[in-house]
């Protein structure tokens, strides 16, 4: 079987649970988590700077093609975590503001639908019916004890929720910026086609694993 006909075959399989035009069906998300994760650890390093672009962008682009239509979109901006309980209440992160791209420091997911972000990151959602997605969770830890912060929260491979359903222990706040710059990072010819290839790789490890 050449390779278009198995690309072809993966998305008949995976399909099959997630009707057009709708989100991706709950059993195939933590699928897709781990096939995005396996397929950026063997094509690239993990301490390859801007790592959590390419979670966000190959997810996006994996999960729209399950859908059939562009319902997931990219989004950059700033990450905060309070890695431990009180009485200590101080948050790490990334600030995104202010260039935050340029300087390596922001952190990216995807969002349905589309919400554009204002200029100071505010973003109007619908907390019960919009998603949430963060393919790069796994790293919330580490990036807590490069602060020099202890962690005592869940360590979980991927966040995907409604933002009413996000940890009180995280923010992710959109930056206009950020995302448009993201964007266009996207929209270079040579990312997009190293992005097309990450993309496939999932699509035929989530067929495997059907």
């Amino acid at each position: 079987m050449g390779r278009r006909a198995q690309l072809k075959r993966a998305r008949r399989v995976v399909l099959h649970d997630t009707p057009r035009g709708t989100t991706v069906a709950p059993r195939l998300r933590q699928a897709l988590a781990e096939a995005v994760h396996s397929v950026l650890q063997e094509h690239a390093s993990p301490c390859l700077e801007g790592l959590c672009w390419y979670y966000a962008v190959v997810g996006c682009t994996v999960a729209n093609a399950l859908v059939g239509r562009p319902r997931y979109f990219l989004q950059a901006g700033s990450l905060w975590l309070r890695p431990t309980d009180p009485p200590e209440h101080l948050w790490v992160g990334m600030d995104a503001r202010d260039g935050g791209l340029a300087r390596r420091e922001f952190h990216a997911w995807f969002v349905a639908p589309w919400q554009p972000a204002t200029a100071d990151g505010r973003v109007t959602v619908d907390p019960e019916r919009d998603e949430v997605v963060d393919l790069a969770a796994r790293y919330y830890r580490d990036w807590a004890l490069r602060f020099g912060r202890a962690w005592q929260r869940p360590t979980r491979p991927f966040l995907w929720c409604a933002p009413r359903d996000l940890p009180e222990w995280l923010r992710l706040a959109a930056d206009a910026e950020a995302t448009r710059q993201a964007q266009l990072t996207h929209a270079s010819p040579t990312v997009q086609a190293l992005v097309h290839d990450l993309a496939q790789a999932v699509l035929l490890r989530l067929r495997v694993a059907a």
